[in-house]
């Protein structure tokens, strides 16, 4: 059995193929256990003799203090079915302390490139390359739609999330071929989807001159600038009937659908968004805002972020920021039709039209300057650990498209924009040899 060919069906590219996934895995798991006396193919409990930090030891007391929990999470790793057929059998990992010492190592640990023959990706998702079998279980499905389970997995994240924020964080902004974030490799993947012919210093703010290439954080380089003047709206666009490409990201539809013409319409107040086909559901996606009824029976466009893209927020339209809010949510619940025995390799990759309902977002509102758009919802949709929503506008802002409205730290995710009921609009075919839309290219008209 191969586990070296890409993902089918993966948008953004955020793990690498599975073989090195399970190697990054396995090979920690090796480290934490390295002086363990028991036999390594057994299941580990928390090492007496370490002090783990604060985040850790109050998950594990969550889990061992609540009887349901502690089932849970014992089960989900009893069910990873581990067949000779199975590409869970590569997986090493044999209990939910095995998992917590692995996040240990990876709580202070710089985010790197790896390559493989078949293709350069980051492990800009950890915690979950570590979690993603477990999650795919019954058990694990109930166990991380649990609130308190997400409260701790969120202490954990930030903690993690304020080491990508330090200089720590940049033993690999540089330029080695093996493991580097300038690596010739991962310069071409980054140049490619910005579809960018010259050198990377003169798309990005950045300077191969300076130690770190300039940057203070490994998290300031995952928020990178384009150079001024690269993303303009075009003089075309900027007519109110225009809506632009509020991200720097491909169109998202439901697998085996094709864009433009399966873009999401007549969306219902609420509907059945964790089964299979992943129906959106207005009310959940905005948390039940007072003004979610605006969009009922509207439509929803859905786009995803590569690992390798800008990771900035960008208004869509021109108007007045109506609300602002941020909802907490789910960090590595998956859809269930894609648990096992059918699971997806790299969740949530399968799982993301469900996301814009459960995981952690922002919303931000506006309302247009054109009075037949009307109110435009932007969502920000935060993926496993990638949920870090910084909005940099607030209600009563006026916003003019295209000018800067967030971004996501730690990466990114995807992104929705809701219209409302009787909006007809017209989306633009991608451009000719790319997956993705440029940051305030046209991506829409409303008719009139």
């Amino acid at each position: 059995m191969s586990t070296d060919i890409p993902y089918p069906f993966a948008p953004g590219e955020w793990l690498p193929p599975l073989s090195r996934v399970f190697h990054y895995v396995n090979t920690l798991r090796d480290e934490c256990l390295k002086d363990s006396p028991y036999p390594k193919h057994e299941p580990h409990s928390l090492d007496p003799r370490r002090k783990y930090p604060k985040v850790i030891t109050d998950f594990k007391d969550l889990v061992e203090n609540d009887p349901g929990l502690k089932e849970l999470s014992k089960k989900m790793f009893d069910e990873i079915p581990r067949f000779d057929t199975d590409q869970s059998k590569f997986y090493n990992v044999r209990s939910f302390d095995e998992a917590l010492r692995i996040f240990d190592a990876i709580l202070f640990q710089s985010p790197s490139v790896m390559t493989l023959n078949s293709g350069i990706s980051g492990i800009t998702v950890p915690f979950n390359a570590v979690l993603n079998w477990p999650a795919n279980t019954p058990s694990g499905n109930e166990f991380f739609l649990n609130k308190e389970v997400n409260e701790k997995i969120k202490n954990i994240v930030n903690q993690w999330g304020a080491f990508l924020q330090s200089p720590a964080s940049r033993e690999y902004l540089n330029a080695d071929p093996d493991n580097g974030w300038f690596s010739p490799a991962y310069v071409t993947k980054m140049k490619e989807y910005a579809q960018w012919d010259g050198p990377i210093e003169d798309l990005y703010v950045c300077d191969p001159t300076k130690d770190y290439w300039g940057f203070g954080s490994w998290d300031a380089f995952f928020i990178r600038r384009f150079r001024p003047g690269l993303r303009p709206v075009r003089e075309d666009d900027e007519p109110d009937i225009y809506i632009v490409s509020p991200c720097e990201a491909g169109p998202q539809v439901e697998e085996g659908k094709q864009y433009p013409k399966d873009v999401r319409k007549k969306v219902q107040a609420r509907d059945t968004f964790w089964l299979k086909g992943q129906p959106y559901s207005i009310f959940d996606m905005l948390n039940y805002d007072g003004l979610s009824r605006r969009f009922v029976f509207g439509t929803v466009y859905q786009g995803w972020l590569s690992s390798a893209c800008y990771h900035r927020w960008h208004a869509p339209i021109s108007g007045t920021i109506k609300k602002v809010a941020l909802v907490p949510g789910t960090y590595y619940s998956t859809v269930m039709s894609h648990n096992y025995p059918e699971p997806d390799p790299s969740g949530p990759n399968l799982s993301q039209l469900y996301l814009a309902s459960v995981a952690t977002r922002a919303l931000i509102f506006i309302e247009s300057n054109y009075k037949p758009l009307g109110l435009v919802c932007f969502i920000a949709i935060g993926m496993n650990e990638i949920s870090s929503c910084e909005v940099t506008v607030k209600a009563g802002d006026s916003v003019t498209k295209g000018e800067e409205i967030g971004m996501f730290h730690m990466g990114g995710s995807a992104f929705c924009l809701l219209f409302e009921n009787g909006v007809d609009l017209k989306f633009e075919d991608l451009p000719t040899g790319s997956t993705l839309f440029k940051l305030n290219s046209r991506l829409a008209e409303v008719l009139v």
